[in-house]
């Protein structure tokens, strides 16, 4: 499969191009979404302290259909900087507005992470991170200071997924399991205390029958139809993940998928089926390390995945019916900031 999206400089490309000249001023947009981590209203405190500041165009969104046109009002005002104060389901949702005839817009992404998930800020180099967390205002007056072609950058590849509804672009895929896996998780509440009790209550249903279990167990049914790996063929699995950024969890104590290599994309499969075993290998899962177990399968440098049913990009979750077909591959790559390590630590 040809992917949708070629690089900005590759061709004719329909974003200006003086904005992102080497000694262009910066010009930073905010996306807030006022409605992240379950609208606790940190993310909305924060848009409004970044508001007053000089240099910054603020847009406050309160729902995810106000994203697209928020995002293409920053375009047109030609920022080079897109700064989203949120989680990984703004970030996703902002990502699909930053392609436009084809082409990815060439500026810089900022991730702000006060969402209910954040695995792209926390993929980020530890200084990086922190200063993101703990003093985002400061970074953003030190980015105003300096020409676009300063500001530290680094390249992180895109997943496409190319369903019969279209394509979406993200970081992070899930298939139909794990997006049924998600659903429970944030009918817990999300976050950590979701997490933990998505596990809990997963192991007590299937070992004791609970009601919970016997209401919401088929969620965590493998499905009945195939997957391929690069003409590699599995006519059962469980759950397939794949990632272009290290998922990080639990403050970096736990790790999921190998770092991304040069080429292709990491892709683990669970070809387990049994739900108590599944449940088991929950830790093994989490490990940094490659699995040493018969029932994962590793691809580090996939190139294509072909499955079907629902799934999940990003945290978000598309519906789709269990004979909808997937592919999932490389679709270019955007620029995430960077750490300096000498004045951002």
């Amino acid at each position: 499969m040809v992917s949708a999206v070629t690089s900005w400089a590759s061709t004719e490309s329909p974003w200006p191009r003086h904005p992102f000249a080497p000694h262009a001023d910066s010009r930073i947009g905010v996306l807030v979404n006022r409605n992240a981590g379950h609208g606790n209203g940190a993310a909305a405190a924060l848009g409004m302290e970044l508001s007053t500041l000089e240099g910054l165009d603020v847009r406050v969104t309160a729902s995810l259909g106000e994203v697209d046109g928020a995002v293409r009002e920053l375009m047109a005002r030609g920022i080079n900087v897109l700064v989203v104060v949120g989680g990984d389901g703004s970030l996703h949702h902002a990502m699909q507005s930053l392609v436009h005839r084809g082409r990815l817009w060439p500026g810089v992404l900022v991730p702000l992470p006060l969402g209910t998930m954040n695995i792209v800020a926390e993929s980020l180099e530890d200084s990086l991170r922190r200063t993101l967390k703990s003093r985002p205002r400061e970074l953003l007056q030190r980015l105003t200071t300096r020409p676009w072609g300063a500001i530290p950058k680094r390249e992180l590849r895109l997943l496409e997924v190319e369903s019969l509804a279209g394509s979406r672009f993200g970081f992070v895929f899930g298939s139909q399991l794990v997006k049924h896996a998600l659903e429970m998780y944030e009918s817990f509440g999300g976050g950590s205390v979701g997490l933990a009790r998505l596990l809990f209550e997963t192991t007590r249903g299937a070992l004791f029958q609970t009601e919970l279990w016997k209401k919401e167990g088929w969620r965590l049914n493998p499905p009945e139809s195939p997957i391929d790996v690069d003409g590699v063929h599995l006519a059962r699995y469980s759950v397939a993940f794949a990632a272009t950024c290290e998922l990080v969890a639990f403050g970096g104590s736990l790790r999921a998928l190998p770092s991304p290599g040069a080429t292709g994309f990491p892709v683990r499969v669970v070809t387990e089926r049994r739900t108590s075993q599944l449940i088991r290998l929950i830790p093994t899962l989490m490990r940094n390390a490659h699995s040493k177990t018969a029932a994962i399968s590793e691809f580090p440098q996939a190139k294509e995945l072909v499955l079907q049913g629902g799934y999940t990009l990003d945290g978000e979750v598309f519906a789709g019916s269990p004979s909808d077909p997937l592919k999932v591959q490389i679709g270019g790559s955007v620029s995430v900031i960077g750490a300096e390590r000498a004045t951002l630590a």
